[in-house]
């Protein structure tokens, strides 16, 4: 995967060799102190539907750092089909948020339209759910929103960009990988689900569909004991999206009973994570 090793974090290279070529970077700080962090409240805006929308997001990124930094941005779930607000959204998943900053990223959790603070409607509401392709390409209407914004960040490198998201917000990772993001060099989806996980054929077509025009391989993370693989088969998924000539790399953590908030728990998966990167 050469592609996505150039995603790794060339700016600790460089504080310690003058010259070092992109294709041989260094680890990500592994065996090193964690780095002291900056935690701040951002808006992201843009257009989604010809409508003004303002994405709440919580940025955690090293400090006293002036190299761009490669960047993830992660976005959450949605609990059920109408959910109440959550204002604290985009502080979710801090301990995960933490850990990969430590390892040297910026890291960008997102508040998709609908949902936290954020303002602009629930794109991903009503009739939108009637379908599990409907639902993820709504949503990946605030991935490309929060990664057009991201970029223009001056501590973030804007050619490595990875993206993950949650449940919906993993559908909607592999929605956004459909549409191969610039500067995105990696897509995340972390136990991608629709609402109703009770149509196993809409699932499978939404991420044939997905496959199509998705042209940079994915990982997915799921725990072995995610409640909603007792009516999703994920296997049959992962072989219609590769069937429909995506690539992927499917992984079924250890076992954690309701174990669906698989994003929460970095240390059953950060090691897939660097193995993607390489």
């Amino acid at each position: 995967m050469g592609k996505l090793h150039r995603g790794r974090i060339v700016w600790m290279v460089a504080l310690l060799v003058a010259v070092l070529s992109v294709g041989c970077v260094a680890s990500p700080l592994a065996g090193t102190q964690a780095m002291p962090l900056k935690v701040e409240n951002a808006r992201l805006t843009g257009v989604i539907d010809g409508q003004n929308v303002e994405l709440d997001a919580t940025i955690y990124r090293p400090v006293d750092v002036a190299t761009p930094l490669p960047t993830i941005m992660l976005t959450h779930g949605r609990r059920g089909s109408s959910p109440t607000r959550n204002p604290k959204e985009s502080q979710a998943a801090s301990q995960t948020c933490t850990a990969l900053a430590e390892k040297g990223f910026v890291v960008v959790y997102v508040a998709r339209s609908g949902y936290g603070t954020s303002t602009g409607p629930d794109f991903e509401g009503g009739a939108t759910q009637s379908t599990a392709y409907k639902l993820g390409m709504e949503g990946a209407k605030s991935i490309d929103v929060a990664v057009k914004a991201i970029r223009q960040f001056p501590y973030v490198d804007p050619a490595k960009v990875v993206v993950g998201g949650l449940s919906v917000g993993g559908l909607s990772t592999m929605a956004a990988a459909s549409q191969n993001l610039e500067g995105v060099i990696g897509y995340v989806n972390f136990a991608g689900f629709p609402v109703n996980v009770n149509d196993q054929a809409g699932i499978n077509s939404a991420f044939a569909q997905f496959a199509k025009t998705a042209k940079i391989p994915s990982l997915w993370l799921y725990s072995s004991g995610d409640q909603f693989l007792k009516s999703v088969d994920v296997y049959a998924v992962k072989d219609s999206f590769v069937k429909a000539g995506g690539q992927c790399k499917l992984v079924l953590t250890r076992y954690v009973e309701n174990g669906h908030m698989v994003m929460n728990r970095p240390a059953d998966w950060m090691n897939y994570l660097d193995s993607y990167l390489d």
